[in-house]
């Protein structure tokens, strides 16, 4: 393996690592959400280090300014998710359309910033990539909430391989896009 093989594995494994742990911490936090697990707290506390571990990151290929607005705009991400879980849980139907669309709203301004970072990441597959996350994990805490646990593991399947394709598609977008704006 020579040098830029090794680099290019870094980098994509740094980058699967850091989905998987978003994925990874959703879940436990709408787990301790849910049931009302005594270390709630602190895994939320875990949860919204991964938009801060993924800007520094980041801050290598797009700059420090992209990279922190992405981890704001993703810490934002998942405090609407937490905060529809909890409409969603108190049967507050109008506060969670208000939340669920402020959920999409995010995902385009995320889908934008990246495109706009690196002409190379495209603003619709982005799109497309963090909708189907949203349906997923929504689904994923409905299914939790209502008590079909086999399903909701099935479906954090389908979650975590969404999350290495964003991944894949967010390496590719940092690795074969060499301007940054």
């Amino acid at each position: 393996m020579n040098n830029t093989e090794g680099l290019h594995r870094y980098i994509s494994n740094s980058i699967r690592m850091l989905w998987m742990q978003h994925s990874e911490w959703t879940r436990m936090a709408f787990t301790s959400i849910i049931f009302k697990n005594p270390d709630e707290k602190e895994v939320l506390q875990r949860l919204l280090r991964n938009p801060v571990d993924f800007a520094y990151f980041l801050s290598n290929f797009v700059g420090w300014q992209t990279a922190f607005s992405f981890g704001d705009l993703l810490t934002e991400h998942l405090n609407l998710a937490t905060a529809l879980v909890r409409a969603t849980m108190s049967n507050n139907t109008e506060e969670a359309e208000k939340i669920n669309k402020q959920l999409y709203e995010n995902a385009n301004r995320i889908s934008a910033l990246l495109s706009s970072a690196k002409p190379c990441c495209n603003y619709d597959e982005w799109k497309t990539m963090l909708y189907r996350h949203l349906d997923l994990a929504k689904k994923m805490a409905s299914e939790m909430i209502n008590g079909d646990y086999e399903e909701s593991i099935r479906t954090y399947d389908n979650f975590e391989a969404e999350a290495m394709l964003m991944a894949d598609m967010m390496t590719e977008c940092l690795l074969y896009c060499s301007t940054v704006r």
